[in-house]
């Protein structure tokens, strides 16, 4: 009897092992959930689930994906979001060296300066995936002599200078004001130096001085070209009711603040007559901060599935497939998750043949400044306090209060996470 039950025993403990090397007890790993705010990705995940049987991807929607790591009591496979180098949030994600270094994602063919910006304790643990850049758009009749490529600070103020026109003492046409949109006040801050970046304790910091040069030349430009805020106000009161890429075709302005992504998602026959330039200083153009990103989390559980999507998606095949998909199904997606993408060969051989009116305006790589790491709660610290405090004191004579009074009043009342 005692016998029987031994081999009844080593029986079964055979039997477990083969369900678990036949794959039987891995089916739970064959699904990975994605955290995310980006709803392309909803796409991408559904196109990677239909192109292969072996693993399956669920997205979830979380609003600051990366935020929601500190307090999350289920660690989600993959989260795509923006951010998520920030000293607190980045030391949640696995390593991708092996990855890299087994050649199965070609490190190569990322932009080397933002590839080198995602490393936690010497070792790649995110991988960028898109970005966008700052622009200013313009009917290509009425700046037919601007540079090809680029537009500095110099040239816009001399530009719009020449554009406008008044009547009766009131500006009936004009050509740029940096009011317009409180973010060309923020480009301007990071084309001046202002620096904006996390400190080893996770802090909000800036050139204070560099900080005070912006809001003195937005000042200059306010009263010199454009001759004071009233008249800047009474123009707007008057004309700046239709969108501005309208504004811009009929003449009424000269320039409006574009970016990449958005001048992309203006219908093509509306545009017809618009061109663009990026925005730079010395030749380099300032990325924008919400720059996207995909990592693993070190507590997640399907990490088979969770490589095998990235793996997939950082394909150069798979991308040039995405753009065609998107074009075909007229998705509102642009380029790559709504911008260039992190794969250098992708913009310049597969964006001009999808956005035949990107050709001319791809830029090379030296031409990129990439920013500095921000503190997790970046994107409300940008909305709710510098924007604000940027469009407050632009029409100020002179600088009120510090930055950092502002920062310190809305840390006091502090929204919570979500």
């Amino acid at each position: 009897m005692k016998s029987f039950f031994s081999v009844k025993f080593l029986w079964l403990i055979l039997l477990l092992k083969a369900l678990l090397f036949s794959g039987c007890f891995l089916l739970p790993q064959k699904t990975a959930t994605l955290w995310t705010n980006r709803p392309e990705f909803a796409y991408y995940v559904e196109l990677f689930n239909a192109q292969q049987e072996n693993y399956k991807i669920e997205v979830v929607y979380k609003s600051y994906p990366g935020l929601a790591l500190e307090t999350a009591t289920k660690v989600p496979d993959l989260v795509a979001g923006e951010n998520l180098r920030s000293i607190s949030i980045i030391r949640y994600f696995d390593s991708l060296e092996k990855i890299l270094e087994e050649g199965e994602i070609d490190a190569s063919l990322f932009y080397s300066e933002l590839l080198a910006t995602t490393y936690f304790e010497e070792k790649c643990v995110l991988l960028p995936v898109s970005f966008n850049l700052p622009a200013l758009m313009f009917r290509e009749e009425n700046h037919g002599d601007l540079d090809p490529f680029v537009l500095s600070l110099e040239s816009i103020i001399e530009k719009s200078r020449s554009f406008n026109k008044k009547s009766s003492n009131r500006f009936r046409v004009m050509g740029f004001s940096p009011r317009w949109d409180p973010e060309i006040l923020f480009i301007k801050s990071l084309l001046l130096g202002a620096d904006f970046h996390e400190t080893p304790q996770g802090d909000l910091a800036w050139n204070e001085e560099k900080l005070k040069e912006t809001l003195d030349f937005i000042r200059l430009w306010i009263h010199d070209v454009n001759e004071g805020p009233e008249q800047e106000l009474d123009f707007a009161d008057k004309y700046m009711f239709d969108p501005n890429y309208k504004l811009v075709s009929l003449g009424r302005i000269g320039f409006s603040y574009t970016t990449l992504r958005d001048f992309f998602q203006i219908p093509s026959e509306k545009r017809r007559d618009i061109d663009f330039r990026w925005i730079a200083k010395n030749n380099k153009i300032p990325v924008l901060e919400d720059i996207l990103f995909l990592g693993i989390p070190k507590q997640g559980y399907n990490k088979r599935a969770a490589k095998a999507f990235i793996k997939w998606f950082f394909n150069p095949e798979t991308q040039s497939l995405l753009l065609e998909k998107t074009r075909e199904r007229r998705l509102r997606i642009f380029g790559i998750a709504d911008g260039f993408s992190s794969l250098q060969i992708i913009n310049e051989m597969d964006f001009p043949r999808v956005y035949p009116a990107i050709i001319g305006h791809i830029p090379p790589a030296d031409y990129l400044k990439f920013p500095s790491i921000l503190p997790p709660e970046w994107k409300q610290l940008k909305e709710e306090v510098i924007k604000p405090y940027l469009l407050r004191e632009a029409y100020r004579t002179e600088t009120s209060e510090p930055l950092s009074r502002s920062l310190r009043v809305w840390l006091l009342q502090k929204p919570g996470k979500s």
